[in-house]
């Protein structure tokens, strides 16, 4: 699974442009919110259209209850509560009158439950089920950053992972399928919880069938065309790669990257050419990245002496926190750079890069030759054109 993982969900819907309007009709539409453990917290109702959430209603809250309201298009909003941070979402799907009931803990943010309309309580199902999935991830993550040189236990743990996210994976796919009478602004919403290498094909099938049903949705049209499909569903002349959201195609040769590494040395991408280069966008606070670190760590060790490297771009802010993830997750290769401008790291830019981990491997002659390769993909890639080791 893309470990787009909710955490990946979320960066997904707040990066990605969301416009996704089937009616020019506003409507009045509520959420009435009972939180636990959260008397006297601010909550906010956004519209999270566009680059950034924008808040539509704020409310205190009192005796752990508020009352949100707005004029809402047909779409995808979000419930925020100040200062409980979790990595669900509470994404709703809102259309014509519709009156939302949210329940939640504060102290367990996790698992909040959503009644008022199917699309939004298949949503919170999936993100439900995301969680406990997390959680049994977390754990094979923390035993294989213990395994240390047990190669053949760390091999048994990876497998016991990718076998967590093809479970993920169905999970998803099945709920979907179970859900085709819903508005298809929710299941393509959970379209982004699916990994694009091995879920590609069900993905663009998806996505044909709401550009029929919403045509005049930007953000499933938006959705289309990452994956090369047109308004109308059908191909464009010149697909792009159902890979994700990026600027820079399979075929391309890779731009040069020139950042600082933790001690201030510049370091390019460039002095690498002749070898294969895996470009890995990532950060310390991004949980799918550190969820995916152990599988990255195992490859290189596995491949490094058959001419395979890793550049490494964080898209961190704090200089101490991204140099204490390194040494945590036990990146021990050299090539470590950032600007520390988070999402505008001038390379995220320059790559097209709207969610994260996202990584582009690269041939001796500097051509990208494949993106977002996780898991079992990334070693297959390399087993291709490298050989097994």
């Amino acid at each position: 699974m893309n470990k787009l993982i909710v955490r990946s969900l979320m960066m997904m819907v707040i990066a990605m442009t969301l416009s996704f309007c089937s009616s020019d009709d506003s409507v009045n539409a509520g959420v009435n919110v009972n939180i636990k453990n959260a008397d006297g917290k601010l909550v906010f109702l956004e519209d999270v259209n566009g680059s950034a959430p924008i808040a539509l209603d704020t409310a205190v809250l009192e005796g752990n209850k508020a009352s949100l309201t707005a004029e809402l298009k047909p779409g995808i909003y979000r419930v925020r509560v100040a200062n409980v941070m979790s990595r669900n979402p509470i994404l709703l799907y809102m259309d014509n009158a519709t009156q939302i009931k949210l329940e939640m803990d504060a102290k367990n943010p996790e698992e909040y439950h959503v009644k008022g309309n199917k699309e939004s309580e298949v949503i919170n199902e999936v993100l439900l089920n995301q969680s406990s999935f997390f959680n049994k991830v977390e754990e094979i993550r923390a035993q294989l950053n213990g395994a240390g040189n047990d190669i053949l236990k760390a091999d048994s743990l990876n497998r016991l992972m990718q076998d967590y996210y093809a479970d993920a994976n169905e999970n998803v796919k099945t709920v979907i399928n179970a859900n085709q009478d819903i508005n298809p602004h929710a299941n393509a919403l959970l379209l982004n919880l699916l990994s694009p290498q091995t879920e590609g094909q069900f993905i663009v099938a998806e996505l044909k069938k709401y550009l029929v049903k919403e045509p005049n949705s930007q953000f499933i049209t938006s959705m289309g065309q990452r994956f090369g499909l047109g308004a109308d569903g059908q191909p464009l002349p010149q697909p792009t790669q159902p890979s994700g959201p990026s600027g820079i195609a399979i075929g391309e040769v890779a731009p040069d990257i020139q950042q600082a590494n933790p001690k201030g040395e510049i370091m390019s991408l460039s002095s690498l050419q002749g070898k294969y280069v895996l470009i890995d966008f990532w950060a310390s606070w991004c949980k799918p990245c550190r969820i995916e670190n152990p599988n990255v760590v195992r490859t290189y060790n596995k491949y490094k002496d058959k001419g395979f490297e890793i550049f490494s771009v964080s898209l961190d802010k704090s200089s101490d926190r991204w140099e204490k993830a390194i040494k945590d997750d036990g990146l021990v290769w050299d090539y470590h750079v950032s600007d520390l401008k988070a999402w505008s790291n001038e390379a995220a830019r320059t790559y097209g890069v709207g969610s994260i981990p996202a990584t582009f491997l690269i041939d001796p002659e500097g051509k990208v030759i494949a993106k977002n390769l996780r898991g079992p993909a990334l070693e297959n890639k390399l087993v291709e054109v490298l050989g097994d080791v």
